[in-house]
């Protein structure tokens, strides 16, 4: 399909910059915050029943609009997919940058990153942890 969009319609660079942006940002960020599931102490089989659960509720935020400023931040580092679409329109608007726009973006985008280093350095990498 997007093929067929690219080849039938003009490009606009910009968009397509701002869509690669926002993947690559959004790739660290969730990547740092899968770190919880790497270091928690769960068996393999309950590993699937969580992300799927996550997705579903995930996908049942993202259409969730508050206007609630501390709401809007709790809403960001539990839903990776609201997280997202504020990054995207986080780095479209520009120049129509507010602290109520940047604050629940960054706030969590911080929290997460720091979060996720720290428990990197925890993830057990060799063989001889093998969840079972």
């Amino acid at each position: 399909m997007a093929i067929y969009q690219g080849i039938t319609h003009s490009i606009n660079s910009l968009v397509i910059l701002i869509l690669l942006t926002t993947a690559v940002v959004m790739d660290i960020i969730v990547s740092l915050a899968s770190t919880i599931i790497l270091i928690s102490r769960m068996k393999l089989s309950s590993i699937p029943m969580i992300l799927t659960t996550y997705i579903i509720v995930g996908l049942a935020l993202s259409g969730l609009q508050t206007n609630n400023f501390l709401l809007h931040i709790l809403l960001n580092m539990v839903s990776m997919y609201t997280l997202t679409i504020d990054v995207g329109s986080l780095i479209y608007q520009q120049g129509n940058l507010s602290i109520v726009t940047v604050v629940p973006v960054l706030l969590p985008i911080i929290v997460i990153a720091i979060v996720g280093l720290i428990l990197v350095k925890k993830v057990p990498v060799s063989s001889i942890h093998v969840r079972g």
